[in-house]
């Protein structure tokens, strides 16, 4: 049964799950604080954030991911990011 298979592979259904899977809570260095503030109320381009931080774009883009996987900005299409 689908039951049977789920315990076999460890599965659990989804309201089983944690609703957070990390710890969001932490500091931030002053490079995320730079690109962070770079970041509008309502959003903002990549190319405006880099232009606004003054860090490369390898840094920035970077530094985004990190900020993205940690759950504190969200990318929009076109690669607006705002914070969340």
């Amino acid at each position: 049964t689908a039951e049977h298979l789920f315990d076999s592979m460890n599965w659990r259904p989804a309201d089983a799950l944690p609703e957070k899977l990390y710890i969001s809570e932490r500091e931030f260095n002053d490079k995320e604080l730079s690109i962070l503030a770079a970041i509008g109320d309502d959003g903002t381009p990549l190319d405006v954030i880099i232009e606004r931080c003054g860090y490369n774009a390898g840094d920035v883009v970077a530094t985004l991911l990190e900020l993205e996987l940690s759950d504190v900005v969200c990318q929009l299409p076109g690669k607006i990011y705002e914070k969340r």
